[in-house]
């Protein structure tokens, strides 16, 4: 079955799964990816998708983000990448697994020298 569906504002993706189950899935992977229409963090709409890619050492590295362009903002939402399966998910949690502010969406501070 083919099924064609919206997610955010202007983007359309067409399918062609087996099933109603599996037509359910797809749009949840992708909603959950591509349905951003505003920054988490000042709610400007005028957002980027951003792919960096990094060498460290021998080993490359892409790290997929929405980058907010509003200049007195420049929130970022990162993803992480499954092991199974390699699709995309938004990191909403920290490093010590609390859900950050903002749904995810952060904001770059430069780290405060450490006193000693």
């Amino acid at each position: 079955m083919k099924a064609q569906f919206k997610v955010g504002n202007n983007l359309q993706i067409e399918v062609d799964v087996p099933d109603q189950k599996t037509l359910f899935q797809e749009m949840a992977r992708q909603q959950e990816i591509f349905n951003h229409t505003k920054c988490g963090a000042c709610k400007a709409t005028d957002l980027r998708f951003v792919v960096r890619h990094v060498v460290s050492g021998k080993k490359a590295y892409d790290y997929h983000e929405i980058h907010c362009q509003n200049p007195s903002c420049r929130a970022r939402l990162a993803f992480g990448v499954n092991l199974e399966g390699g699709t995309l998910f938004p990191k909403r949690k920290g490093e010590d697994g609390k859900y950050l502010e903002n749904n995810g969406w952060t904001k770059y501070t430069k780290d405060e020298p450490k006193e000693e």
